[in-house]
């Protein structure tokens, strides 16, 4: 993916891209989507060891790293986690 499309995908997104290009390798007819799981900077070292350079921190993320945390006590009840999540 990063040598074809300059696209870096985390090690977890990674794996699920390959299983889906050789699913449609053999199943030419069909087609398929991949979500990423997480930013390819939390796994650092591993990615910039895959892809062969290192990797900036996006300004966006360092932002968010740099930010107040924010944390909401949920019970399991599901009513209840809809409730909050609708106040985000």
């Amino acid at each position: 993916m990063h040598a074809q499309y300059n696209y870096i995908l985390d090690p977890h997104t990674a794996v699920a891209y390959a299983a889906l290009d050789q699913h449609l390798s053999v199943n030419q007819d069909q087609k398929g989507l991949v979500l990423a799981t997480a930013h390819p900077f939390k796994f650092l070292g591993t990615v910039e060891n895959a892809i062969g350079s290192s990797i900036d921190l996006p300004i966006e993320l360092q932002t968010l790293l740099n930010g107040e945390k924010k944390s909401i006590l949920l019970s399991t009840d599901y009513e209840h986690f809809v409730s909050k999540v609708h106040l985000l």
